[in-house]
């Protein structure tokens, strides 16, 4: 009811705070589960108005099967089985919400049927069964008494069959979740998930309210404010991170699950609220802060996480992937909204997108659903959002009969789903491969490409409005596989069949294994093991892409040699359900392998690691191969060349298991310290790029230049390969504004693509390359063979040394400049278009503090770092500067420690500058020329390597050449 004009705020407040304080003198609001009567009304006259979003939702309900009047419920004495329950519930509630609006009684009859059976023939409490009514039964039993509380306003029903009805809730079914709260099935508190207590907890508020019960309602009350397991609210919402972002119990399991705990708590608290008590407030928000953070990660947006455990234990290190996404099945969003935005004005961006992107609500097994026509508080327009904007920077990898996409949702984050196309023309004749309106997933893999053939794929996004703009075109080439590359072989360790395995040079090194071992662990091994031998210290890295066939365990493994009880370290993935990551050790040959548990929930792809450093085995996990995790290290003496490789075993002994792993590469570690220079000749001004295991540094051929590049190929920067590549070269460089000057200063990157780019300086201006691979073959990135930034751009300065940068989002960024005759040096810079050569601005000056040339650009933990050369480039004078800001536009602050490289006091270092810095294994290297010492009418210079290191406050610092 609207309170009258005139009224004043004093009267208004007291009444709220008299209808707060109403659960003290256990007087109950009827209705008042899950709806109140102005709930009821307000969809019933706005369904007669055919106003939107409830015209909508109310179509939507009606369509549903088990809104239908002729619906039969199956109760059973032992009412055990919970999906039945929870179904026959729902049929009644929908029922009586279709009465309620329309006014037919043929569906207040079936819901009172349905009701009536339930407590006619529910004489016992539900003993546990299959389908865990101990622990999940409540999600039915809140939704039978959720309908109940609608029906009891209407005349139709008896009062004796009403008070069965309540009998039947509290003597048969409160207690079935009472039990679970207090005893959790005899397991640890935290033993079960957030939604295993939410569901109990919101049929303890639901039944207080059908039965006036205020004891069962007020337990409820309690759990969700101090309750030990993990559905209480403080438990559910693990930790809140910056921004209110509040990490869901269930995040690191996966993302179906997420939305359930959250939508059932959400109901909790409508239930809670429509009796005056607040627990959607509670502890600032709680829910709010948890809905936040599940909302947006389900929207393809990252988020923090903090680690997770329990006493599973559940080893939770990231934000779950399977899941993730889902429109289709968790319609709880239209409730939070409502609730925090409409009602109590709190900014939700994330909720409130989610709500947007699924109206008109849809019903589910676990939720009501139909949100929209039975939360909604104001009007919304249809469609709510215009077409989504264009996905950016799609990327496509070849594999073996297959292409992984990937790409950048629209940053306006209104898509529902994707349109993928595919041709083998780039020009045209695209056809849609896909198309799916239900999912936010950023990512496709086309299973039916065939091998050799080139595709061209684009993505368009879509919405309720329609498609937008698609993508830009890119292409793959997938590869059949072909034999293994020399010196892998394929062994048997144990008895059986050896298996099989083939190898594809896509998706950085592909192999496909194939094998009937049935065991990894225990005092013998038997696996199918595809290997190498590998030397010295050094790691390997997979990629597991897919597994098909009965499994038992699939990873990477270390092992002293093919005797089955050989010492042995493996990072496997198996056991329950397959998503069991486990790094096993075996110390002495014969003894049984011992285990460290990985990650609980780890689905596909899955990136493991292994490390060896001496005697010691480090073992590290990761969802997407940037960010690693230790599981654990365990120290083993082995000879210093042993066997490296992939190893499957299967469930079945008459069953092979298959495995694709992709990314995979076998190289030693790059030691802190190496003896400089780092390998023979002269060569300056240093650009690497990794790629499939191999490190690539383009040079400058010194004195000042020549015809082309150098470059270098090396896997551990202690043997390099000097390698040709078709371009650039000063003939295919050359324009009436080049000069003289020849090929010099590279700069190359691998971008979002997948493709490499390259500026390099020839002559005096800037030219743009395109490649596949960073040996090429490379072209003119600009089809009219001109140079990307002409040398008379910007009058009086060089237009050299150009730098790439791609941020974070996936922008990218190109800084170039120098003076002229040692002074006045200039740093520009633009934002580049997707295709990385069309400039998004104008050229900008963000020239920092003592600059003269060669920039480079670095981001570490938001800050952004501007490295620079300084001084003259002949001489002593010659140094690396940085300086900072938090934006890659600048303004750029003169960093402390400068210059952190510059001439050694003994000369032995003498003019260090223009360098290039890469990550390797979480520590930053710097790559750089100094001057060789000769007394010729020119310069000559070597490549270095030294660390690159930070203070616990972020500043660069200095290094010991």
């Amino acid at each position: 009811m609207m309170p009258k004009k005139g009224l004043s705020i004093g009267i208004i407040l007291l009444l709220f705070c008299v209808t707060l304080q109403a659960k003290t003198s256990g007087n109950f609001i009827h209705p008042g589960g899950l709806h109140t009567q102005a709930d009821l009304d307000r969809m019933k006259t706005k369904v007669a108005e055919a106003a939107q979003p409830w015209i909508d939702g109310w179509n939507l309900l009606i369509r549903d099967p088990l809104a239908q009047s002729d619906y039969k419920a199956s109760p059973k004495e032992d009412m055990n089985a919970r999906q039945v329950l929870s179904r026959d519930a729902h049929a009644a509630y929908l029922n009586a919400i279709r009465w309620y609006i329309s006014g037919d009684d043929r569906h207040a009859q079936c819901a009172i049927r349905i009701l009536n059976d339930y407590s006619s023939v529910v004489h016992r409490i539900p003993s546990k069964g299959n389908t865990d009514i101990v622990g999940l039964g409540g999600i039915g039993i809140s939704e039978m008494a959720m309908a109940a509380e609608i029906m009891r306003i209407y005349d139709g029903w008896k009062t004796n069959d009403f008070r069965a009805f309540q009998h039947m809730m509290v003597e048969y079914f409160y207690p079935v979740c009472h039990d679970f709260l207090v005893h959790h099935n005899g397991a640890c508190v935290d033993y079960y998930w957030a939604n295993w207590d939410a569901n109990n907890i919101t049929a303890l508020l639901a039944i207080g309210v059908l039965c006036d019960n205020q004891a069962i309602f007020d337990e409820g009350v309690e759990y969700f404010k101090h309750g030990k397991g993990t559905g209480s609210i403080k438990h559910a919402v693990y930790h809140v991170h910056d921004g209110n972002l509040g990490q869901w119990q269930e995040s690191g399991r996966d993302q179906e699950h997420g939305q359930l705990g959250v939508g059932l708590l959400g109901t909790a608290c409508q239930i809670a609220w429509n009796q005056g008590v607040d627990l959607f407030g509670y502890d600032n928000n709680r829910l709010l802060a948890g809905a936040e953070y599940t909302a947006k990660y389900n929207m393809m947006q990252d988020v923090p996480f903090e680690f997770y455990n329990n006493c599973q234990p559940a080893n939770h290190k990231w934000p779950a992937i399977n899941g993730r996404g889902r429109l289709d099945d968790r319609p709880v969003w239209e409730l939070l909204y409502n609730h925090y935005v409409v009602r109590m004005g709190e900014k939700a961006p994330n909720v409130q997108r989610m709500a947007e992107l699924i109206r008109p609500e849809r019903g589910s097994k676990d939720h009501f659903g139909y949100g929209s026509l039975t939360f909604a508080l104001e009007a919304s327009s249809v469609p709510p959002h215009p077409t989504p904007g264009q996905p950016k920077t799609l990327k496509a990898t070849a594999g073996v009969g297959r292409v992984f996409l990937s790409w950048q949702p629209p940053v306006d984050y209104t898509t529902t789903g994707y349109i993928i196309q595919r041709s083998i023309r780039k020009e045209g004749d695209f056809t849609t491969l896909a198309s799916w309106d239900d999912l936010t997933l950023a990512e496709y893999t086309d299973k039916t490409a065939s091998n050799g053939t080139t595709y061209y794929y684009r993505v368009a996004a879509q919405n309720q409005s329609g498609a937008g703009v698609f993508s830009e075109v890119t292409q793959a080439t997938p590869k059949r596989t072909t034999a293994l590359p020399m010196g892998w072989n394929m062994a048997q360790i144990g008895s059986g069949n050896a298996g099989k395995a083939a190898f594809a040079d896509v998706a950085g090194s592909t192999y496909h294994v194939t094998g009937n071992g049935t065991q990894i662990g225990g005092n013998k091994d038997n696996a199918s093991f595809c290997f190498t031998q590998a030397s010295g210290d050094f790691e390997i890295t997979g990629r597991i892409s897919d597994v098909s066939g009965p499994l038992s365990k699939v990873g990477i493994m270390l092992r002293s040699s093919l005797d089955p009880g050989s010492p042995a370290v493996s990072m496997t993935l198996g056991e329950v359900g397959g998503r069991f990551a486990r790094m096993g050790y075996r110390l002495e040959n014969g003894v049984s392998m011992s285990s460290t548990l990985g990650n609980t929930y780890t689905w596909l792809p899955a990136w493991f690691r292994i490390k060896r450093t001496g005697a010691v085995f480090t073992v590290f996990e990761s969802s997407n191969g940037q960010k690693w995790f230790e599981v654990d290290r365990v120290e083993i003496p082995m000879e210093s060349s042993i066997l490296a490789g992939l190893v499957v075993a299967s469930s079945d002994s008459n069953k092979p298991v298959e495995a694709t792993f992709d990314h995979v590469s076998i190289h030693n570690d790059l030691g802190i310290q190496r003896s400089n220079p780092i390998l023979e000749g002269y060569y300056a001004d240093p650009s690497i790029v990794f790629y499939a295991g191999v490190y690539y540094i383009y040079a400058t051929i010194d004195p000042w230049g020549g015809e082309e590049l150098a470059v270098f190929e090396t896997r551990d920067f202690q043997s390099f390969e000097r390698r040709q590549i078709n371009w650039p070269t000063k003939e295919a460089c050359t324009s009436p504004t080049s000069g003289k000057d020849k090929v010099w200063a590279p700069s190359v990157i691998q971008g979002v693509n997948g493709q490499f780019y390259m500026y390099v300086s020839v002559g005096n201006e800037v030219w743009a390359g395109v490649a596949e691979h960073p040996l090429g073959p490379w072209k003119n990135a600009k089809s009219d063979n001109t140079p990307l930034i002409p040398g008379n751009l910007i009058p009086g300065y060089h237009m050299i040394d150009a730098e790439c940068f791609i941020d974070d989002d996936n922008q990218a960024y190109l800084y170039w400049g120098s003076g002229l005759n040692w002074v006045n040096g200039k740093c520009f810079m633009v934002s580049l278009d997707t295709n990385m050569i069309d400039f998004l601005i104008e050229p900008l000056d963000v020239t920092p503090p003592d600059y003269f040339e060669g920039p480079v650009m670095l981001k570490k933990d938001g800050t952004y770092y501007l490295m620079y050369s300084n001084g003259k480039a002949i001489d002593h004078t010659y140094n690396v500067r940085y300086a900072t800001a938090k934006s890659p536009f600048g303004p750029f602050e003169k960093g402390k420690n400068n210059p952190i490289l510059q001439t050694s006091s003994d000369r032995t270092t003498y003019g260090p500058g223009h360098h290039c810095v890469f990550m390797h294994k979480n520590q930053h290297y710097m790559l750089y020329h100094r001057i060789f010492p000769q007394e010729e009418s020119y310069v000559l210079r070597q490549l270095c390597l030294a660390p690159l290191d930070f203070d616990q406050e972020g500043h660069i610092l200095p290094i010991t050449p």
